[in-house]
């Protein structure tokens, strides 16, 4: 017994001393000494709050504490303690320490059931991210026996617990038993409406649906996930979910939206100037880079994350890192670096299990050991990578059938889709409650009606002298712009919006025969007819309004700080405008035209995607024959 006592402390202390090696710089705070009341205080305090927005140093400072006065702070403090370095390396997107901390956490004396299901769970956690659903289900089962008779009073840990040993058994191919705990989950969940932590289950869901191939569920999910953070303003490690999303658009071929979700996952990541998140978004960007051939910049992002790996306890990443690095100094002729990269990820190899997308490296070792002439040892090679492809595409199903494969994934899909629509209701319940909120300060806006009066006749002034000057169409660069100016504009209002966070509406007008009109009629009456559109144009929007030429017999409008039906009436009068106004100057032509509307959401990453399915869906309007709708 004393000398499981002498080992559980050992323990304790190498995961402390892990942790302060990895702070960033010497923090003479870190060396304050408290007493046992202090200690027990700051503990307490610290483990109350959220966990995205605990101050390393204090943390630093409490474990430290605790530690030295072992003996008389209470043993809870010093399990409480061993959480916070959980969080804190969760919180760095250290999960391989979080995951040893969790494990010497279990070697703590007289630790209650609820907080050894904790560790479990941290266990288990880990596994998951890696794969290995075997070990999940080892972890989650032993943590879901701890809380057997705590279903109520931790039900969020219960319900963790059942997630993962839901998805572990369905990703293993063991119908009965998902279905089993898939029921379990169920329960749990209508049982302990108030107590779900929605983000974990969804969450795991996606990550399954990642493992099983359904790429494009896993994208939808964690689509939802980051609407909700954005929803609720809580963005902290949120580049978690912009990576993982990034991975799942590579395994779809869709390289550009790839690249766009790790380079916010970059973005977030230095925000939180975290290295291990900031080298796995930057072997996120190198990986998508390789793939779209830009190799000299995909082996920069790759030798950036090679050094924030090294010494960082992230040897999945490190060999993930590694493995393409070989491969960008192969395309760009560096041999010497190729042959570094290719010999460390295969020290690291003999050491670890690879995962489905490292068994690669197996291909990149026997055909280096070709060249090198070594027949035997690129044979063993392929055998490798042949036993590894068995492993992880041929018996992880196991004996389930496609069928009954599928109906899993409904049942996961089904609970996914319960849980975001009660967060939807959550969200708009919690907007209600800010709307009646707000009333009461509607009585000190009253103070300001004088001021607000006074701007809107200042814009209503503005307005009435613009539309009574009589300026031509070389004279309106204020108001009309050229194609590539009108680009340039909306690219950037669409960013500043995201940045920021107010609404804009986008919104294309088109010539419906515009063909038609250029045969009919001269260039120069076309000039003509351009100069009215602009002169229309400017008439009906108002001052913030920007507008100019997109294409051929299309134009762009970008109404800022605006909503799609705010602005329908000025649509429907600009249109009305330019198919009558000038009927009869044209002969008789008659003119049609269509226009499609339509706003960003939080999921639309970059600009020109969004404008290109506008553009398809003006073009379906058109198609469909639905004028003055949107």
């Amino acid at each position: 017994m004393n000398l499981m006592k002498c080992f559980s402390f050992t323990a304790y202390l190498l995961a402390l001393s892990v942790l302060i090696s990895l702070v960033l710089s010497p923090i003479s705070y870190s060396q304050q000494a408290l007493s046992s009341e202090e200690v027990e205080a700051l503990v307490e305090d610290l483990y109350l709050q959220e966990a995205s927005k605990l101050d390393q140093q204090q943390v630093v400072v409490a474990v430290r504490n605790s530690l030295k006065n072992r003996h008389s702070v209470s043993p809870l403090t010093r399990i409480k303690a061993h959480i916070l370095l959980i969080r804190l390396a969760n919180n760095r997107g250290d999960f391989a320490s979080a995951s040893e901390f969790a494990g010497s956490g279990l070697l703590l004396p007289n630790l209650p059931d609820q907080y050894s299901a904790l560790f479990h769970l941290q266990l288990a956690k880990g596994y998951y991210v890696q794969g290995q659903f075997e070990k999940t289900l080892r972890e989650a089962s032993t943590a879901a026996s701890f809380l057997s008779e705590y279903q109520e009073s931790q039900a969020p840990l219960y319900i963790e617990a059942l997630s993962y040993q839901a998805m572990a058994h369905s990703l293993m191919g063991q119908v009965e038993q998902a279905d089993e705990y898939f029921d379990a989950l169920q329960d749990a969940l209508v049982k302990n409406p108030s107590a779900q932590d929605d983000e974990t289950v969804i969450a795991i869901i996606a990550k399954a649906n990642f493992y099983q191939g359904d790429y494009q569920s896993a994208i939808n999910l964690y689509e939802k996930l980051l609407t909700i953070k954005f929803t609720e303003q809580k963005t902290a490690n949120i580049d978690e979910y912009y990576y993982e999303l990034g991975r799942s658009y590579i395994q779809l071929g869709n390289y550009d939206d790839a690249y766009s979700a790790f380079w916010e996952a970059k973005l977030h990541a230095e925000t939180n100037k975290s290295n291990i998140r900031m080298a796995f978004a930057y072997l996120g960007l190198g990986s998508v880079l390789l793939n779209m051939e830009d190799n000299q910049q995909a082996y920069n992002y790759l030798i950036m994350a090679r050094d924030l790996f090294k010494g960082q306890n992230q040897t999945r990443g490190y060999l993930s890192t590694l493995i393409y690095l070989s491969q960008a100094a192969q395309r760009l002729g560096k041999p010497n670096e190729r042959k570094n990269a290719l010999n460390d990820a295969q020290r690291m190899s003999t050491s670890m299990q690879l995962s489905a997308e490292q068994i690669n490296l197996y291909l990149l070792l026997a055909r280096n050991a070709i060249a090198e002439g070594k027949m035997q040892l690129a044979v063993n090679f392929y055998e490798q990578y042949i036993n590894s492809y068995k492993t992880y595409y041929t018996t992880r199903s196991g004996a389930a059938s496609f069928a009954e494969q599928s109906a899993l994934k409904q049942q996961s899909q089904l609970i996914a889709q319960n849980l975001l629509e009660k967060n939807e209701l959550k969200q708009t319940f919690a907007i209600e409650m800010n709307q009646r909120k707000q009333v009461i300060a509607v009585l000190i806006a009253c103070l300001l009606i004088v001021l607000c009066l006074c701007f809107v006749a200042y814009v209503k002034y503005r307005q009435v002298k613009r539309r009574l000057s009589n300026v031509n169409y070389r004279g309106m660069e204020q108001f009309w712009f050229d194609t590539a100016k009108t680009k340039n504009l909306y690219q950037k209002y669409y960013n500043m919006a995201r940045k920021f966070d107010f609404p804009l509406s986008i919104c294309l007008v088109s010539i419906e025969n515009w063909q038609e009109f250029k045969f009919r009629f001269s260039q120069k009456s076309q000039q003509e007819f351009n100069e009215k559109i602009a002169e229309i144009f400017t008439e009906y929007l108002e001052e913030f309004d920007l507008s100019g030429n997109f294409s051929s017999g299309r134009f762009l409008i970008i109404f800022p700080h605006q909503q799609p039906q705010d602005v329908v009436a000025k649509l429907k009068k600009l249109v009305t405008a330019v198919e009558v106004r000038y009927f009869t100057s044209l002969g008789g032509f008659q003119i049609s035209v269509d226009y499609q509307c339509d706003t960003p959401e939080v999921q639309d990453i970059d600009p020109f995607i969004f404008l290109t399915e506008l553009e398809q869906s003006l073009e379906e309007k058109i198609a469909k024959g639905h004028a003055f709708t949107i």
